[in-house]
This record gives structure tokens, C-alpha cells and sequence, in this order.
């Protein structure tokens, strides 16, 4: 006889092989000679990979840590702003990522410890309260500042992934776009 915790383990191998399959076997389906997929499909998997990175850090900070935080996506926001206003017409710096890591990095962390030096003794609810204002104090913020941050329609003209300034964009097309996130 079969136990039930046995069969709970095929079934979860067997979805999590479907899974792999999938996002390997996505931008072959989109291509122009097979196109048994529609071309879209492939934005949405950079999506996905771009929320599922940030998955990945939630669970850090929720599991491995034994916080619950409500204001992730705050961070997610100041990493990802940082980035585009350092390699866009904003500043007109076009530093590529190697050179914009370690400031992103640097406002990051300048970011965390104001918000861990406000809540440093607070735990369970209120901690997760703050948090989750801290996530819509970003949001409103980057919303409001629309000179700088282009408001509810977000950055344009940011350049292509490149190493350094002016280097070869690594990418240029959205199954790029798609492998880079799904290996990172």
C-alpha cells in the first residue's frame, strides 16, 4: 500500500518538472517558425520571473527571519527605480549594471536600516503595520514625483541591459529578457 505522504511527493515532482518545462520550453513556442504560443506569453514569463525573484526575497525576510512584512514591494521599488533613473535619460548617467549595483546597494541598505531603526523594537502586528506603510509611503512617493519618476506610467527610455557604460546590450529581445530572469 501506497502512503499518502508518498504520493504527495510524486505529485509534487511531477508538477515542479511540468513547471521547469514550462519556462524552458516557453520562448521555443513563441518562436516564429513554431508559434504555437502567442508572443505575449513570453512578457508575461519575464513577469513572472521578476515576481518570483522578489518571491524569493519575501521568503528570506518572512521565513528565515520570523517577521511578517506587509511593504516589501517597497524595497522591490527603490532597488528598481534606482536602476532605471542610473541608466536613463533622467540623469543621463547610462552607468550599466556593474557600475550601478553597488550605489543600488548602498540606497538599499540606507533604506532598511532607517526603516529597521524605526521599528527596531516593535514585533507581530504593528511591525507589519509599519511595514505596510512604508510600502505606500514608496508608492505615493515614486506616484507624486512625477517629474523624476514619470508617476503612475513609470520610467521610459531606459537603456538596455549593459555591463558598462556603453558597452553591447547583453539583451535586446524579450526571450532575452526572459532567460536573463529566469537565470537570475
Amino acid at each position: 500500500m501506497i502512503r499518502v505522504d508518498t504520493i504527495a511527493m510524486r505529485t509534487s515532482r511531477v508538477v515542479a518538472a511540468g513547471v521547469v518545462a514550462i519556462i524552458v520550453l516557453l520562448p521555443i513556442l513563441t518562436s516564429s517558425s513554431i508559434g504555437l504560443v502567442p508572443a505575449r506569453w513570453v512578457t508575461v514569463g519575464v513577469l513572472a520571473a521578476t515576481y518570483a525573484i522578489l518571491a524569493l526575497g519575501l521568503v528570506v525576510v518572512t521565513g528565515w527571519c520570523g517577521q511578517f512584512i506587509l511593504g516589501y514591494s517597497g524595497f522591490f521599488a527603490i532597488g528598481a527605480y534606482a536602476y532605471g533613473l542610473m541608466n536613463s535619460q533622467a540623469f543621463d548617467l547610462h552607468l550599466g549594471i556593474l557600475l550601478s549595483l553597488p550605489p543600488i546597494i548602498a540606497i538599499e541598505l540606507a533604506a532598511a536600516l532607517l526603516l529597521g531603526l524605526a521599528t527596531r523594537r516593535i514585533r507581530g502586528d504593528y511591525f507589519a503595520l509599519i511595514t505596510l506603510a512604508f510600502g505606500e509611503m514608496i508608492r505615493i512617493s515614486i506616484t507624486n514625483l512625477r517629474d523624476l519618476t514619470g508617476g503612475s506610467a513609470g520610467l521610459v527610455g531606459i537603456d538596455p541591459l549593459t555591463l558598462l557604460p556603453g558597452g553591447v546590450p547583453l539583451v535586446t529581445n524579450a526571450p532575452g529578457r526572459y532567460a536573463i530572469g529566469w537565470l537570475a
